[in-house]
């Protein structure tokens, strides 16, 4: 059912096309930081827009159907042991926390080094925050990507671009990995990086002896094991990405078996039932854009997203007004 509402959410997302002109803030991308940014934004006052370029929310936390699996986390994340997170996370976002060494069981600091997770992995982070923002008047576009900014230089006040349709705001939320173009300046090249990751649908008569792992061969950096978070636990059958730092070390699906079994990770009669690569690309936002351009600096505010852990940094902040909201009561 849960994911059911998903599905019926986005597609409600998708036909919203408004055609008011003019917001408060404009959010640019929606990972989990910028969903809770527009939130608090929202609950604050104001009217807000947000813009996603792809077909799925989540930025690099989104999920993906791969190797015949649906919602699979893209590539390997953990959320760390902070306890105002976790909290902020249960009370507000309505999240179930799980141990994510042993996900089966609830969250126990002292039998948990890498930390709490979900249960069914990025997915229900994603799903409870739109469905928070499902309950506003917040617009969200997704396949709209912002294709440029004309920044107002006699007014605080700038006009968004995205797909034939303008939106005058006085405030866009970017994030380290925005792609803006200035229509008043000449834009320098975008930097653009690339992650590569290896899913390996695998038979394996064993339960599952790891969710994540410090990489364990040349040009791996770091795996998880998905199996338990996409529902494969207890059916011989588990989904494994590695994320390597580039494109030619993904080599043989065969040779990332090979590694497995020499460290134990999973049984040595385990044989591949599907390989799948996946290539995540994101740009890199320029700071110094716009210096040149009257009023950029105060049009244009960076949410820091880098990594999810960054979030314990905002929540002082978002409580003071997200706690005053109804939320996660009707998920």
């Amino acid at each position: 059912m849960k994911r059911l509402l998903f599905s019926l959410i986005f597609i409600c997302y998708q036909c919203a096309v408004c055609f008011a002109a003019e917001f408060d803030v404009i959010v640019v991308g929606t990972s989990p930081i910028c969903l809770l940014e527009a939130l608090y934004r929202y609950h604050s006052g104001n009217s807000v827009l947000i813009l996603e370029a792809s077909s799925k929310c989540g930025g690099s936390w989104k999920s993906i159907d791969i190797c015949g699996i649906q919602h699979a986390d893209l590539g390997c994340h953990t959320l760390g042991h902070d306890r105002q997170m976790l909290n902020f996370l249960q009370d507000y976002v309505g999240c179930t926390i799980v141990s994510m060494d042993h996900p089966h069981l609830p969250f126990d600091a002292s039998n948990s080094p890498n930390g709490f997770y979900f249960p069914h992995g990025c997915y229900d982070m994603v799903n409870n925050l739109l469905h928070l923002i499902a309950q506003t008047d917040i617009v969200l576009l997704a396949e709209h990507p912002l294709e440029s900014v004309y920044v107002n230089p006699d007014r605080v006040e700038a006009i968004a671009r995205s797909k034939g349709m303008n939106f005058t705001t006085k405030k866009i939320l970017v994030t380290p990995y925005s792609e803006i173009k200035i229509e008043n300046q000449s834009s320098p090249p975008v930097n653009k990086t690339k992650y590569f990751h290896l899913y390996l649908l695998i038979e394996d008569p064993t339960p599952q002896r790891f969710t994540f792992h410090n990489g364990i061969g040349p040009g791996i950096s770091r795996m998880m094991n998905l199996s338990y978070f996409v529902g494969l636990e207890g059916t011989g059958t588990q989904l494994i990405v590695f994320q390597t730092h580039q494109q030619h070390t993904m080599g043989s699906p065969d040779t990332y078996l090979d590694h497995l079994k020499k460290n134990n990770l999973v049984h040595n009669a385990a044989r591949i039932l599907k390989a799948e690569p996946y290539i995540y690309e994101q740009a890199h936002y320029n700071a110094s854009f716009g210096k040149n351009v009257p009023n950029a600096n105060l049009i244009f505010e960076l949410l820091s997203t880098g990594h999810i852990q960054t979030m314990a940094s905002y929540i002082p902040k978002w409580k003071k007004v997200l706690y005053s909201t109804p939320a996660s009561s009707t998920q």
